[in-house]
């Protein structure tokens, strides 16, 4: 009897042991399966957190691309609104007020020959207009998009050289160093240059005494310099004269951000520089 009991008691005890262990094995199923459950909750919330921010950032270089192409585009269209202004107004300057200043100048010489006048205003009338034509034409040519490059400036310079050094008896040498002719200047920076240089070669042909005048342009990279320099006597005894002159040159040189320097004994020289986006 005792033996069947102990029997008994055994198998209630593994009876209840094998209980035991199921339970545990089954709440340990149950806590790696909340646990997976919990490690996947937590993986498509932070898929979810990159999802979103995927998208925004996509939306943010979207909108910030949009707003660029906007801008490039309007800029574009102003660009070409502006152009076009410049043709028009270079167009406009050279027909109308070049027409009318070259009429009036044939109109005054005409008068003065058929009436055989000695009228000093009206002897210099000719003269005074072929001049405000020739300023019209420098600025028709400073505003006209066509001559932008850096190679259509050296061109002028050069002509001009040739027209009013030659009848003044004066030698004109252009020398040029350039790495990129075609880059392209600023209307501001292409008038200033060329005043300056009209200046320059205006000084030295009724103050300087000289035979020859040398014209030297360099451009490498982003670096511009304009020389010039003749072989007269220099322009120091007319530097009282030449005042208004030369302040004009240097505030030129200053608004287009640039350094002039000038140097007016033992022979007219300036020597402009300028760094070029």
């Amino acid at each position: 009897m005792v033996n069947k009991d102990s029997l008994l008691n055994e198998s209630k005890q593994a009876a209840l042991n094998q209980l035991r262990v199921s339970y545990e094995t089954e709440k340990k199923e149950q806590l790696i399966k909340n646990l997976r459950q919990k490690a996947t909750i937590h993986k498509l919330r932070g898929d979810h957190q990159r999802v979103t921010l995927i998208i925004g950032l996509v939306l943010v270089v979207f909108l910030a691309l949009l707003t660029w192409l906007f801008y490039n585009r309007r800029q574009l269209q102003n660009r070409l609104k502006f152009e076009q202004l410049r043709s028009k107004l270079s167009r406009d300057l050279h027909d109308e007020v070049g027409s009318a200043l070259a009429n009036i100048s044939m109109q005054a010489e005409l008068l003065v020959l058929k009436n055989n006048l000695q009228d000093e205003r009206l002897i210099k009338m000719p003269n005074m207009c072929k001049e405000a034509i020739q300023s019209i034409n420098d600025v028709v040519w400073s505003i006209d998009e066509r001559y932008d490059k850096l190679q259509d400036l050296m061109s002028r310079m050069q002509t001009y050289l040739h027209e009013v050094l030659e009848p003044a008896g004066i030698q004109p040498i252009f020398r040029s160093e350039t790495s990129h002719p075609d880059k392209m200047l600023d209307i501001q920076a292409r008038r200033s240059i060329y005043l300056i240089f009209k200046e320059a070669v205006h000084n030295v042909i009724k103050h300087s005494n000289a035979t020859q005048l040398e014209l030297c342009i360099r451009e490498m990279k982003n670096y511009f310099e304009m020389s010039i320099r003749d072989n007269g006597n220099g322009v120091g005894k007319s530097l009282g004269s030449l005042g208004h002159g030369l302040k004009n040159m240097q505030q030129r040189a200053k608004e287009m951000g640039g350094q002039l320097e000038i140097y007016a004994q033992a022979g007219y020289h300036i020597k402009l520089t300028k760094y070029l986006p």
